[in-house]
């Protein structure tokens, strides 16, 4: 019995601890709602800002979804020469949207920020 009524309180604690962002509070209608944010969503970058080719746009897609993408993976869904591929890749990663990890063999690509 402590604890009743402190419901709001440890959320916004147990939050701050955990260092993810504060939940949202509001009422609808008689309801009353409260809405958890991911913390991962918030990293992904707004690659809509930047002037991105079919090919990158559809490479990025993948990625939300996929998480990673090899060089082959993003050859085989461009459909397109490796040296247009390592273009688009250099570009993406010169506008900060990639990053490269593994190793030069097993290498992949994740949007920056994210962690697999």
């Amino acid at each position: 019995m402590d604890k009743r009524g402190t419901g709001f309180l440890r959320i916004r604690e147990d939050m701050e601890k955990w260092e993810l962002p504060q939940p949202e509070f509001e009422e609808r209608l008689g309801w009353f709602v409260i809405k958890f944010r991911n913390p991962n969503v918030e990293r992904v970058i707004e690659t809509y800002k930047f002037d991105l080719n079919e090919r990158q746009k559809k490479a990025v897609e993948y990625l939300k979804i996929n998480g990673k993408i090899t060089t082959n993976e993003y050859i085989q869904l461009s459909g397109v020469s490796p040296k247009t591929v390592k273009r688009d890749i250099t570009d993406l990663k010169k506008k900060g949207i990639i990053e490269f990890k593994g190793s030069t063999r097993r290498g992949y690509y994740i949007l920056k920020g994210m962690t697999l």
